[in-house]
């Protein structure tokens, strides 16, 4: 019946095919429905190959059956071969009465939930509960291992730590010397541990090739031990003498190979030579040497066949064991993560996850596939949601409060996205830059989506972009001969007639033409001297005769004195670019160009030039309106500059600075674009630099100093610095930039015990008023050093800082929301901590009154620098009963991350601070004062007012004496202090003007009453400050009349005060004018 068999297989290869096809289709929810999932199609694949192979072997016919088959049917009568199949068949039948059918549909189908398909017990029988499902690896049974091996019992390791080392085999990081590996139970250990690896690797991914890709690893490891170069088991170097080999360890000391340890100190090595530890290693070592015929013979050459066998196996187990590690580094650092949350869980704690996720498992592979969202969440009876609330990460629904925080149950259409229904005024606000909204607005013919932000009716649109094109086409009609001139004649002409009868007309579009004639003529000038031109020479503008002959240049070394000073026109921008080899730079070029235009106020004219350079960015562009709502605060993104520049290093900088000082065209630059009010870090009409593309972070060898780019946020900081175990004096809030938090102070977590970000610079990369990039330190130009550590943008774009880092793991941190109702006792614990405060230096504190979902409450962040439950210092806090709580051990990431969620960005925002002495009286007076004038203000729509009270302790403003002392002003001051920070965020611009009366009001009613009772301090933090109040005044004379001093000194003609107005300036007198 070999054709019925042939039928047959080919029937089963079909069903196997679409057995297939069914599975790959399913995307199962749970991990444990996919890794079954996965594990049936492995099935499944097997047994094609072992019924293709059935079947090749049927076609083949080595034997002659199947021809015979075949031509038994094709003679005589064929139904006389059926009958007598089917008579076997029969017979079969009634010797087996009780055997089962196999019908092949039924087999491979794939079966609902309640068809009969029976709970996945063989995947849970292929993983412990710490694997969960091959989320996680479970070294613990290695883990005990290797701690028993010969050479570890000295140096004992944590679970966690195990799990970064266990695939290295090498000196340091493994104790073990290799004589110790060629031991039975060592063996033995590589031997498990490379076999549960690769045992993972199969029970994870079934469907993957890893017979192939085990194969390569030992074709690796054959070629790596031929040529002795498998790390830890090459060439074993001989000591002769005092001369230590070149280091096997880290590579920053000298090796001994006799005692198998790294020595720091040469002089240390040396006089360990003749200690008797050392001799007796090395008698050791010698006698474990072969010897031939009382030589050495070598290496190798002496040791026995049974001996390089074992080396060679115990040593293709470790290549094995690293090179699979390799590939599982996802899970490898999920499972350090999962290690660690769980070392801050309860037994109990961990047997509930761990049923909950057996749990979880088996109700979503019994839930129907097809069942709707009804059924689906009735099926979990663990989520209760009523409110349809948005999911969180962890499959639950959000707090309530967070909820209403963010607007999310209010909803905004959009007309020109098809009628699509936003949820949310954050998310409303970003659709307007998102690809949607964008394309509906192309699809109406619009191409300029600027001025279209809040307009989101199709016939509203169509108006402006109708009444946009007329007023362009008039203008442009009627522009060219809008400026007038008159010659010595009398006689009256348009300008470009004017310039052409001088025989230099150079129209402004074509500006590129005058720079690269410039250029040529200056370089072989540069080259020999460098000069800088006096101020009296006019400018291309006004003079734009001296373009078309030869500038002499007859008084260098009085040029020179002015050392400082920017280029005053296009001739002498080549001569500060020459020196510094850019003149020939291409951003230079398109830079000028892109400026020229800005200074003109010409965005339309502009954005030709600024397509020439992926640096630069005109309105048209999509990456300008993404850098444009990359703002915190609304007010700050509807500030349109003419174009956006994203230099990629500090050279970069210096070019575009340059270019926009000789234009004499106003500037902004951008950090992370945090401040509160329009033109801090925007101007409209002119030229942004944004600095986001500074991005590098590099630390030392050492782990003592991180080189920062000032375009980095401190989540990005963070986050490269917490898997290290280090951190830096930073924000607290993620997405703020580091360097406009740094440049105006800093107050950090770990403030108490390293003071403010501004004191834990050790040394600025600045661009200076000059375009020369300088750096400031303790050591190069301590003066300019010294203001910037709390002077803000006025003297020059810091384009890197080096950080002091430290050793820093995990922490408490988290919030306690309490009943608004006890301020009283909080005031009071408040006084009391921040007294104390010098005796626990790793503490730290923030105090919130705010407006959420309807009520007032008091939200206390707490974090300390350890990872200590309870800490003594809080015990006054903790005696207070709260309404919600995330307390929690973590790291500093997911503290600030935190954070970062209560104040959110697509709103508009404001911020006004004060000063005062630590008394808790005035903290109750101005709480009063706070509640009476915001409550009107809580009316408003996307509301939400927040008072919050920050201490500056005494050994805080000890530590601003570090280094030289910063420039805030309260090194003498009398602490401690209590920072106060009024912020509100809204939605509506026609509110703005209510809001920043009844901020103003809050401040001068609360320094009025403070001033009666003599608790007021002058000091204004820069962070915190409104438009309005008068930062530098804040932090005393003395420090004021020196700032200014120094602003003279590196910014002679006030660049940095004139051409770029935002933020807050020193309001220096005396300054040349323009």
């Amino acid at each position: 019946m070999l054709l019925e068999d042939q039928r047959f297989i080919h029937e089963d290869l079909e069903r196997l095919e679409q057995g297939i096809s069914d599975r790959v289709l399913d995307d199962p929810r749970h991990i444990r429905d996919r890794l079954n999932r996965d594990h049936q199609i492995s099935g499944f694949l097997d047994r094609i190959q072992q019924q293709s192979k059935r079947l090749l072997d049927i076609y083949h016919d080595t034997e002659g059956l199947r021809a015979k088959e075949i031509q038994s049917i094709s003679t005589g009568d064929p139904f006389d071969e059926f009958y007598k199949q089917l008579n076997e068949i029969k017979d079969f039948h009634r010797r087996y009465p009780n055997e089962p059918v196999e019908n092949l549909e039924r087999v491979y189908k794939r079966k609902a939930p309640g068809e009969g398909e029976s709970a996945t017990a063989e995947i849970d029988n292929l993983f412990t509960g710490e694997e969960a499902y091959g989320r996680f690896l479970d070294l613990t049974t290695l883990h005990e291992d290797y701690l028993n091996l010969p050479g570890v019992q000295s140096r004992r390791i944590t679970y966690l730590q195990y799990l970064t080392v266990f695939d290295q085999f090498t000196p340091p990081h493994c104790p073990i010397k290799r004589s110790e590996k060629t031991t039975d139970q060592y063996f033995s250990y590589v031997g498990r541990l490379a076999d549960y690896l690769e045992g993972f690797l199969r029970r994870t991914r079934p469907l993957d090739d890893l017979d192939k890709m085990f194969t390569s690893f030992d074709s690796e490891f054959d070629k790596a031990w031929k040529a002795k170069e498998v790390p830890g088991w090459g060439k074993e170097s001989q000591t002769v003498g005092p001369a230590a080999p070149v280091t096997e360890g880290t590579g920053e000391g000298t090796w001994c190979p006799d005692c198998a340890k790294e020595f720091k100190n040469d002089n240390v090595y040396k006089s360990h030579l003749s200690g008797k530890k050392h001799i007796k290693a090395a008698e050791n070592r010698a006698a474990r040497a072969p010897v031939t015929n009382g030589s050495a013979k070598g290496e190798f050459g002496g040791a026995s066949a049974a001996k390089d066998l074992k080396e060679r196996a115990i040593a293709e187990r470790e290549y094995r064991v690293r090179k699979v590690a390799s590939s599982m580094e996802t899970v490898r650092s999920d499972t350090r993560v999962n290690v660690e949350r769980k070392q801050g869980m309860t037994e109990r704690e961990r047997q509930q996850e761990l049923d909950a996720l057996f749990a979880d498992s088996i109700e979503t592979s019994l839930r129907p596939s097809g069942a709707d969202d009804e059924s689906d969440s009735s099926g979990d009876e663990k989520i209760y949601n009523p409110l349809k609330l948005p999911l969180a990460w962890d499959g639950k629904p959000i707090p309530y409060w967070l909820y209403k925080l963010h607007g999310l149950g209010v909803e905004f259409p959009c007309e020109i996205c098809g009628n699509f229904v936003y949820m949310g005024r954050r998310a409303f606000d970003k659709h307007f830059n998102e690809a949607r909204h964008i394309y509906g607005l192309k699809c109406l013919g619009i191409t300029n989506t600027t001025l279209f932000r809040e307009i989101t009716g199709i016939e509203d649109a169509l108006k402006l972009w109708d009444k946009m094109t007329r007023d362009k086409k008039k203008e442009k009609s009627g522009g060219e001969n809008v400026v007038q001139m008159e010659d010595a004649e009398g006689n009256v002409m348009p300008e470009k007639v004017y310039y052409e009868s001088k025989g230099c007309y150079r129209p402004p579009p074509d500006l590129l033409v005058v720079e690269k004639a410039a250029f040529q003529y200056r370089a072989s000038l540069a080259s020999l001297i460098r000069w800088h031109p006096s101020m009296e020479e006019a400018t291309w503008a006004a003079s734009p005769e001296r373009l078309c002959r030869k500038d002499k240049r007859e008084n260098a070394d009085e040029a020179l004195a002015e050392k400082f000073a920017p280029p005053s026109n296009v001739h002498e921008l080549n001569d500060y670019l020459n020196p510094l080899g850019l003149s020939q730079d291409g951003n230079a070029s398109h830079a000028s160009q892109s400026v020229a235009a800005a200074s003109r106020g010409g965005v339309d004219s502009n954005q030709g030039n600024c397509k020439k350079t992926n640096a630069t960015f005109s309105p048209a562009s999509p990456a300008y309106q993404q850098q444009q709502s990359a703002y915190w605060s609304t007010q700050q993104a509807e500030t349109h500059p003419a174009c956006r520049f994203l230099p990629s290093s500090a050279r970069e900088v210096a070019i575009i600075y340059l270019v926009t000082a000789t234009f004499k065209c106003k500037f902004a630059v951008k950090g992370g674009g945090h401040a509160s009010f329009a033109g801090a870090s925007s101007i409209e009409e002119g030229v942004t630099i944004d600095l986001q593309r500074l991005n590098t972070i590099q630390v030392n060898s050492e782990g003592t100093i991180t080189q920062v780019g000032t375009g980095n946020r401190w989540i990005n900081l963070y986050q490269y610095l917490t898997p290290k175990n280090l951190s830096v004096v930073g924000g607290r809030v993620s997405d703020i930039g580091v360097s406009g938090l740094t440049l105006g102070g800093g107050i950090s977590y770990f403030s108490g015990r390293h003071g403010w970000a501004c004191d834990g610079v050790k040394k600025y990369e600045i661009v200076l008023a000059n375009g020369q990039i300088a750096n400031a330190s303790v050591n190069d130009n301590p003066d300019l050093y010294w203001a910037l550590r709390g002077g803000g943008n006025n003297f020059g774009i810091v384009t890197q800082m080096h950080l002091e880092t430290f050793r820093q793991g995990q922490m408490l941190g988290g919030v306690n929301v309490y009943p608004v109702t006890a301020n009283a006792s909080l005031f009071a614990a408040y006084q009391r901590f921040v007294a104390d405060l010098p005796s626990d230096p790793d503490a730290a504190l923030i105090i919130a009154f705010a407006y959420v979902q309807g009520q007032w409450t008091a939200n206390n962040n707490y974090e300390y620098a350890k990872p200590v439950k309870n800490p003594p210092i809080f015990k006054d806090f903790f005696a207070i009963p709260t309404s919600f709580s995330t307390e929690r051990i973590t790291n500093l990431t997911d503290i600030t991350a935190e954070l970062t969620t209560y104040a959110p960005s697509g709103f508009r925002q404001t911020y006004i601070t004060a000063t005062f002495q630590n008394n808790a009286e005035i903290q109750r007076q101005i709480f009063d004062i706070f509640i009476e004038e915001m409550n009107p203000i809580t009316k408003l729509t996307g509301a939400l007012p927040a008072l919050v009270n920050q201490p500056i302790s005494k050994n805080v403003i000890d530590l601003f004496r570090k280094n030289g002392g910063n420039a805030l002003g309260l090194a003498d001051a009398e602490g401690p202090l209590l920072l106060v920070n009024l912020a509100v965020q809204w939605s509506s611009a026609a509110d703005d003007s209510q809001v920043y009366s009844a901020t103003q009001r809050v401040i001068e009613r609360a320094v009025g009453a403070a001033k009666k009772v003599g608790v007021h301090n002058r000091y204004i933090y820069q962070n915190y400050a409104a438009k309005g109040q008068d930062v530098f005044a804040g932090y005393g004379e003395a420090n004021q009349r020196r700032l200014i001093e120094i602003s003279k000194k590196y910014d002679p003609k006030g660049v940095f005060q004139k051409l770029q107005p935002g933020y807050f300036k020193l309001g220096r007198f005396g300054v040349d004018e323009e």
